[in-house]
């Protein structure tokens, strides 16, 4: 049995720009409250801590794919989780 205590430095919790890179690229993606929408797409490692957006977007990266849908809005914690709300009507 082995067990070891590591001091690790505390996560840097300062916010960089509120800066979104978008791809050039965006699809067709199809909702069932909307039809077919022009929808943009972004890659997961550009969005940066704060960064803020409202759906629908498509939010890609090597493991997993997210949605955004309409009505849903998209926000980057301090610790780069992606925190998906509803928005109100």
């Amino acid at each position: 049995r082995l067990t070891a205590r590591v001091r690790r430095p505390a996560l840097d919790a300062e916010q960089p720009p509120d800066v979104i890179q978008r791809t050039p690229d965006s699809r067709h993606v199809w909702f069932a409250d909307t039809g077919f929408v022009q929808t943009p797409v972004y890659q997961r490692q550009a969005l940066a801590f704060g960064s803020r957006l409202t759906g629908p977007a498509v939010i890609e990266q090597m493991d997993t794919t997210t949605i955004v849908p309409p009505n849903w809005s998209l926000i980057v914690d301090g610790m780069a989780n992606l925190i998906l709300s509803r928005e109100t009507r």
